[in-house]
């Protein structure tokens, strides 16, 4: 007996031709018409580095999310690829059209990168748990017990992330193709409320000691503003040289050659007072 799938819609909300980023400003290199930018139908990697502004202490892998491993299987796949458009877009035409209305700001690449790993982990734990391989057959007990499994390994910051995702799948189940749990597993709780993510207000990161911060900002305003000049210089330098160096040594051995044999040309040698005044130098050491 076929059972028809509870949830989901005949197709996906999105076209696969359009860009994944609509909410926020591109990189200027990213505007150009020849530039490569994240398209909803991209099923293996969404690169949005060169394309979005990334902080400088981010690394780029933070900005590439790889849809491999069980998100390389088609109906994850294409879960995957909504879950980042609607993240991305929160006021999508499409999304509004269908009077789902998910806030105003667009999330930052970066937290949209942690959701993945936590469907990534929500699919690995349902396969072993003996779960169906279609989530809209999961209830709000099984989205429960993949959050008691996960108290024991992680701390309440991470777990609280868990819990947040699976009470925003809950609200976009019906913007997504596949069907899933629309209820909320605990309804009128905060997801801090359910990890225990208790926070006191206590710095995690201790203040610096004066007698090391001052030191420390002096260092770095000795290296901002005596040293720059110097090292942009040895920048241009080092920029001239490769400028200026041939791609490679091959057919130089003429040019060795003639410059070995110009008398006015002179190789250094180390001394040797034994060697007699009558005789050409040698070297006693290597030249």
């Amino acid at each position: 007996m076929i059972i028809a799938n509870p949830g989901g819609r005949p197709q996906s909300l999105f076209r696969a031709d359009e860009p994944i980023v609509q909410s926020r400003p591109l990189l200027p290199q990213a505007c150009r018409p020849e530039a490569r930018v994240p398209l909803f139908g991209d099923t293996e990697v969404l690169d949005f580095n060169g394309v979005v502004r990334k902080p400088a202490n981010r690394h780029p892998s933070w900005w590439k999310i790889r849809l491999a491993g069980d998100l390389a299987e088609p109906r994850w796949n294409l879960l995957a690829r909504e879950v980042v458009m609607i993240l991305a877009n929160p006021q999508h035409e499409q999304l509004q059209a269908s009077g789902l209305h998910f806030g105003f700001d667009p999330w930052d690449i970066g937290t949209i990168n942690l959701n993945m790993s936590c469907l990534r982990g929500l699919i690995e734990w349902a396969r072993k748990d003996g779960l169906p391989g279609d989530p809209a057959y999961w209830s709000e007990a099984d989205l429960r017990r993949r959050i008691k499994a996960l108290k024991s390994d992680v701390e309440p910051p991470t777990l609280t992330r868990h819990v947040a995702f699976v009470q925003k799948m809950a609200a976009f189940a019906p913007a997504l193709s596949c069907g899933w749990p629309a209820g909320n597993p605990w309804p009128g709780k905060l997801a801090a409320q359910v990890a225990k993510d208790v926070r006191d207000g206590t710095l995690s990161t201790k203040a610096i000691p004066p007698e090391i911060w001052f030191p420390l900002v002096r260092a770095a305003w000795t290296y901002i503003h005596t040293f720059a000049p110097d090292i942009f210089r040895a920048l241009r330098q080092a920029e001239q040289l490769r400028t200026a160096a041939g791609p490679s040594a091959a057919g130089k051995d003429a040019e060795v050659d003639a410059w070995l044999a110009d008398p006015a040309n002179k190789v250094p040698c180390h001394y040797d007072p034994q060697w007699p005044e009558d005789q050409p130098p040698r070297s006693t050491g290597g030249c």
